[in-house]
């Protein structure tokens, strides 16, 4: 086999090794990526309830009309925020 052959063969081996070791690397680190992102959102649900619990316990009527509002707009918002992230996905 000529020299030239192996090299390229070489040259291949290597270069498929190196793709096949950074696939590896980015599968990795879009998992981990994902698992802190819902570690966030698990956290920021949790805080938000919370909040909500401690404004119906405190009894105030003006504290509680006001939370009702917010959960209105809260709401309301929802479902244009999904399409925002639906677009963004879809690379809109």
């Amino acid at each position: 086999m000529a020299k030239w052959v192996k090299v390229v063969l070489v040259l291949s081996l290597v270069l498929n090794l190196g793709l096949v070791v950074g696939f590896g690397f980015y599968r990795s680190y879009v998992r981990n990526q994902s698992f802190k992102l819902a570690a966030l959102t698990t956290e920021s649900d949790a805080q938000f309830k919370q909040y909500v619990l401690s404004e119906l316990e405190s009894g105030d009527p003006a504290r509680i009309e006001s939370l009702k509002q917010r959960l209105h707009k809260i709401v309301e918002q929802g479902p244009k925020i999904v399409e925002v992230w639906r677009e963004a996905a879809a690379g809109k």
